[in-house]
């Protein structure tokens, strides 16, 4: 008797812990942070500085946040930048800065298995004063993933972060699109 009635208080109890687990909320989602990626990654700093400056990384965290295809973005690095011919940013005007990073982000996840085989051209977040969309195209030799844009060709061998709804590939130029 003694038996089953600690038997029986022990059924009471995990029956009444299950149902309290099911009930408890659910953990929130991360938050998409692309300005703490980059700098916890290092070797961004004028990346990080473009998207402050144009707001483009309050964009980008929101938009992957809410969209159900996420987002990718191609981060050139600190010496991208510094391999630039002198007054290149300098001489873009500020919508023109927004156009350059906006061509770095497609507005859909992409892994890197994913990129090998994309339909040519890739849609990015820049568009000229027409509506004419800004493309990137991809090609794939063995397992390295190549890059061009008509201007700069570049492969793309380095995930930053490729975890949905952000997917940040290292890129070791600045994409300049044929557009401009």
């Amino acid at each position: 008797p003694l038996l089953l009635l600690l038997l029986a208080a022990a059924v009471v109890v995990s029956v009444s812990s299950a149902a309290d687990a099911k009930s408890a909320p659910a953990p929130a989602p991360a938050t998409v942070d692309i300005i703490g990626i980059l700098h916890k990654a290092g070797q961004y700093a004028f990346f990080i500085r473009l998207l402050n400056q144009t707001q483009i990384a309050n964009q980008i965290d929101n938009q992957a946040e809410t969209s159900a295809d996420g987002m990718t973005v191609f981060a050139a690095t600190d010496d991208a930048f510094r391999n630039l011919p002198a007054g290149t940013l300098n001489n873009l005007s500020f919508q023109r800065q927004i156009q350059l990073l906006q061509y770095h982000i497609c507005p859909k996840f992409y892994t890197l298995d994913e990129l090998q085989t994309v339909s040519n051209p890739v849609r990015t977040e820049a568009s000229g004063q027409d509506g004419q969309v800004f493309g990137l195209n991809f090609s794939a030799d063995a397992n390295q993933v190549n890059l061009s844009t008509g201007v700069v060709q570049v492969s793309i061998n380095n995930a930053v972060e490729d975890n949905f709804p952000l997917a940040v590939f290292e890129v070791d130029k600045v994409l300049l699109p044929l557009e401009f």
